[in-house]
């Protein structure tokens, strides 16, 4: 969501490129928790970082990414527990 302050146009920016940026974002997160899991696993500060933007971006943004994207956060916390 676009800040209250901000002006019709960057509104509009805002709303043309957020999908875009999201979509991408997850993608990135994705590929690290795929390839390199182990930062998460040797680190319970990055765990936890990682557990909080995921729920996060579930609620932000669930409607656009792929279910087994938020099946992965399940095994994560399951390994973890």
């Amino acid at each position: 969501m676009a800040p209250d302050n901000a002006t019709a146009e960057q509104k509009s920016y805002f709303d043309q490129w957020a999908k875009v940026i999201q979509v991408r974002t997850i993608g990135v997160v994705k590929k690290w928790i795929d390839n390199y899991y182990v930062d998460f696993d040797s680190d319970p500060d990055a765990y936890q970082g990682l557990v909080d933007f995921l729920e996060m971006a579930e609620e932000v943004t669930f409607f656009f990414l792929p279910r087994p994207f938020f099946l992965k956060k399940n095994k994560i916390n399951k390994i973890k527990k």
